[in-house]
């Protein structure tokens, strides 16, 4: 998992114990959340080298509901976010979703949430 310690950077968090570092701690009962009247927000991982990555995997805190309605995933490239190429149409998360993509190089990813039924819950994601 290469983003394993890794601290996000998120543009909306709800704060006390439902913050970005809960994606990467490897808790199940701990995520990060937006404000209630937040549906759409960004998780931006970096690392300080190029990194290789085609799997993400992404979880959603089901005890709260699946809430997620549309996302997308990105990669910085030379400083300019490009969407990876999928083949699968990226809806819902659930439970547990493992994105599968071409191989790219690049030293940042992102996760833009478009929409969702009510706050994002996030409690996992990972990057291979």
């Amino acid at each position: 998992n290469l983003l394993k310690g890794v601290l996000p950077i998120v543009s909306n968090e709800r704060g006390g114990k439902y913050t970005a570092k809960a994606v990467t701690d490897g808790e199940y009962d701990t995520y990060w959340a937006t404000e209630d009247s937040v549906t759409s927000a960004v998780i931006e991982f970096e690392w300080p080298a190029p990194q290789k990555v085609n799997r993400m995997l992404l979880q959603e805190y089901i005890p709260l509901g699946q809430r997620v309605q549309s996302f997308v995933v990105e990669y910085n490239k030379e400083g300019e976010w490009l969407p990876v190429k999928l083949n699968e149409e990226t809806t819902t998360i659930g439970y547990k979703r493992i994105l599968r993509f071409d191989k790219v190089k690049t030293n940042g990813l992102r996760i833009v949430f478009d929409d969702a039924k009510g706050t994002p819950c996030i409690n996992n994601v990972a990057a291979f």
